[in-house]
């Protein structure tokens, strides 16, 4: 029997989202609340700020809000977080002295706390006020007074969870995945996650923490526990998953290491539910 399902959310729950990533397709929509009048639970996971998927599950009418951030970095566990892998101010400050010294021309810097806030290295970016609406428009998160210098230099109290770094282009960007990997690679991960962005976090977080952490704290086995994703990242939770789904319109690699290949969260809710009556 499958008592849990953990979804990604982006490109997977929010694949097709309307205007903000909360606006979910009807489809998933009917489908979370199919998987409300069962017995399994569902839970997500995701890169984003864990405020993201708190925000999520309560709009949604869950009740055990338990979820992932930052790829594993923070667990939420209904008011506690259990687990927190952050990244030191030693490292993000090598990295900033790499693109300083090698990089000048990058684009932005942001350190997103484990609290939901986000620090930038230049107020004035638009990205920031493209956050700024983001904020008042979910009330998630906030962008405190101080920069990432402000932050290097004294206690400020944001711990960070994530490490964003804007480049030029696409090849500043690959070149300086390679520096910041060579320079820092045994204590983080850098991952690119588009063609100028690049992110650095915890070496020892992973989407596969949130799932180990469920797969412990709730008792499962291998067996009860179904996952659905579309990136490598999403791979992580497949060693203690029973269940894998894949999107369609995921990577290959993902897709090959799958058990189903669906096109929405709903068709994967509705396997695992038949699954179950059987």
């Amino acid at each position: 029997m499958i008592k849990i399902l953990i979804s990604d959310m982006d490109g997977t729950l929010f694949a097709g989202h309307g205007k903000t990533v909360f606006d979910l397709t009807q489809r998933n929509q009917e489908a979370l609340e199919r998987i409300k009048q069962s017995d399994m639970k569902f839970y997500v996971a995701s890169g984003r700020m864990i405020g993201f998927g708190i925000k999520l599950l309560k709009d949604h009418g869950f009740t055990d809000i338990r979820a992932g951030g930052f790829n594993g970095a923070v667990v939420y566990d209904n008011g506690k977080f259990p687990v927190s892998h952050s990244l030191s101010k030693d490292l993000i400050r090598e990295i900033v002295y790499i693109l300083d010294a090698e990089f000048p021309d990058y684009d932005l810097i942001q350190v997103q706390g484990m609290n939901s806030e986000r620090v930038f290295n230049n107020f004035e970016h638009p990205s920031v006020l493209k956050y700024r609406k983001q904020i008042a428009e979910t009330g998630i998160g906030m962008i405190p007074d101080f920069t990432i210098t402000d932050f290097l230099e004294r206690d400020t109290g944001t711990v960070c969870g994530k490490l964003s770094i804007v480049l030029k282009d696409k090849e500043q960007c690959d070149l300086a995945k390679e520096r910041i990997g060579e320079a820092v690679g045994k204590d983080c991960f850098v991952a690119r996650s588009g063609d100028r962005l690049l992110e650095v976090g915890n070496a020892h977080a992973s989407k596969g923490v949130f799932a180990a952490f469920l797969k412990e704290t709730l008792h499962l086995e291998k067996e009860e526990i179904a996952c659905i994703g579309d990136e490598l990242n999403d791979a992580e939770m497949y060693p203690y998953a029973g269940v894998k789904f894949a999107m369609e319109s995921g990577r290959d690699a993902v897709k090959e290491m799958s058990d189903y290949v669906v096109k929405d969260v709903a068709e994967a809710i509705d396997i695992c539910l038949k699954l179950n009556s059987r």
